[in-house]
């Protein structure tokens, strides 16, 4: 009877020993399910908080090289055009019709004032194969491009200031800092497509004398154009003559990164450097 009796105490211990030791892998396992969805629910947030943070790096970067280029060369860069790999595209005359060229001109003509990020020009890095800068969400397509514009202020007439060899010394910064045709930057909240000279009055003007703005189309850059909201289209619509676009902080419409050169800041460095007056 004592035998029986001291087996059935050490069975039930046993048992008791079993059940704790299954409980505590259940905890276990409920414990690591818990810190894995913790994890995993938020690391495509973070990835693309990366993304962000590291293109918004990319595109101030690329604003001091700009300025950089500016004290050296007295002149702003013309972007890149889709066929330059990168190099800064000038016209061959500085009026009249176009012919491309990778040759800097003494006029400054762009062959499009509105393009790429000219990577190569400026030595600036993460490029592509064919030499364009690209932004943290490089696919291999050119939306992923950084985009690049400059003001497209002429005088005399064939020649462009900011763009051609001591163009604001010769023009002088009082007559280019009154110009037209220097670029506006727009806050969001476009409930319409822009006027193409200036901010209109739905939306506030940000600056209406940059010389330059540096752009990516972040995310959604490869969305279909008529799925973007009016301040998306604002940037991605940036034809030749267009002087009109769109920054501010990411919302759940807009999530392009966008910064500029002001031109009163450009002419600050270059006075420093004694590249003006």
């Amino acid at each position: 009877m004592l035998i029986l009796l001291l087996r059935s105490r050490a069975n039930r211990r046993a048992a008791i020993a079993r059940g704790f030791s299954l409980i505590e892998i259940a905890v276990v396992l409920l414990i690591l399910s818990v810190l894995i969805s913790i994890v995993a629910i938020p690391i495509s947030s973070q990835v693309e908080a990366r993304r962000v943070e590291d293109t918004r790096k990319q595109v101030e970067l690329a604003k001091e090289a700009l300025m950089g280029f500016a004290v050296s060369q007295g002149k702003l860069p013309c972007p890149a055009s889709p066929i330059s790999n990168g190099v800064s595209s000038y016209c061959t005359n500085g009026t009249g019709g176009c012919t491309a060229t990778t040759t800097v001109q003494t006029h400054g003509r762009c062959s499009d004032p509105n393009g790429f990020l000219p990577a190569v020009t400026l030595g600036t890095a993460p490029i592509d194969a064919q030499g364009y800068a690209v932004d943290a969400w490089q696919d291999g397509t050119a939306a992923r491009r950084v985009r690049f514009a400059v003001s497209r202020f002429e005088s005399p007439a064939g020649t462009f200031p900011l763009t051609a060899a001591n163009g604001i010394r010769t023009a002088t910064m009082d007559t280019v800092a009154v110009a037209p045709n220097h670029l506006y930057i727009c806050a969001t909240g476009l409930v319409a497509a822009p006027p193409t000279s200036s901010c209109g009055a739905t939306v506030t003007t940000l600056s209406s004398q940059a010389a330059a703005v540096i752009y990516s189309f972040g995310k959604n850059g490869t969305n279909a154009f008529a799925d973007l909201s009016f301040d998306e289209k604002n940037n991605q619509d940036a034809g030749s003559n267009d002087i009109v676009f769109t920054a501010g902080d990411p919302n759940a419409t807009f999530d392009d990164i966008v910064t500029w050169v002001s031109l009163n800041v450009l002419f600050g460095r270059m006075v420093q450097a004694n590249k003006l007056p």
